[in-house]
């Protein structure tokens, strides 16, 4: 079933342009960079996920791994799922299980483009193999703010059954940190919460273990992924969905 669920986010059409526009984009970047010396290079090499990665896993979860959780609707089986044995909560169970592992394979693919654009360019195996470690060490953190936003996306597409909506709304969140100077803005703020508080600022910034608000940042995203599921699961059973 899992596998199934997988192979339906997988042969989504938008899925191979989006891979090549990346690679395209990632090539003309370092290509440009490297017309400035190795220093850009290495530099510009590092900020892949600042702006071109996130924006791309973000895009990819959204639109591809979150329509997911409403198919049913537009493929008119809904109300065939709710009559089965176990019901619309295994098969809940399942998607969400099948976005982690396809948001999984979208970030390798997302890394191997970043480092081999990098190794492309570059000159010296030991600068390579430096920065490969370095990629390595920050995936973690790519990876855990990927999945608890796929895991939300998920859910807010789960309770108002709309990708539309889900777009709108995921997209907002998703977006403040491109719009906030998280430099300027006063800690625990409003505006902060919302430059910080969102999945993107856990993508996008290296090193996030020495965020200096480290604590909070990780109680608040524990409280929200809790509320976030607790409410899924209380609209779905109100539903008769579970």
């Amino acid at each position: 079933m899992v596998r199934w669920e997988v192979k339906k986010i997988i042969k989504n059409r938008w899925i191979l342009p989006t891979i090549g526009g990346i690679i395209c984009l990632w090539g003309m970047i370092l290509y440009f960079a490297t017309q400035n010396g190795p220093d850009l290079l290495l530099t510009r090499a590092k900020t892949f996920w600042h702006i071109l990665g996130s924006l791309t896993i973000g895009y990819i979860i959204i639109f591809v791994n979150t329509k997911l959780f409403c198919l049913d609707e537009e493929e008119a089986v809904k109300e065939v799922i709710l009559t089965t044995r176990y019901g619309k909560g295994c098969i809940l169970l399942k998607r969400m299980i099948a976005t982690v592992i396809s948001t999984t394979w979208f970030i390798a693919i997302c890394l191997i483009i970043q480092i081999m654009g990098f190794i492309f360019f570059v000159e010296t195996k030991s600068t390579s193999l430096a920065f490969i470690m370095d990629c390595l060490e920050n995936s973690f953190s790519i990876w855990i703010g990927s999945i608890l936003f796929a895991i939300f996306a998920a859910c807010i597409c789960t309770i108002f059954q709309s990708l539309t909506v889900t777009a709108i709304l995921c997209g907002f969140l998703y977006g403040m940190t491109y719009i906030w100077r998280g430099d300027l803005l006063n800690p625990f703020s409003f505006e902060w919460f919302l430059e910080k508080g969102f999945f993107s600022y856990l993508i996008r910034t290296n090193d996030i273990l020495m965020e200096p608000k480290l604590g909070p940042l990780t109680f608040w995203y524990v409280f929200l992924m809790f509320v976030i599921l607790i409410l899924t699961i209380k609209i779905q059973s109100r539903r008769h969905e579970l």
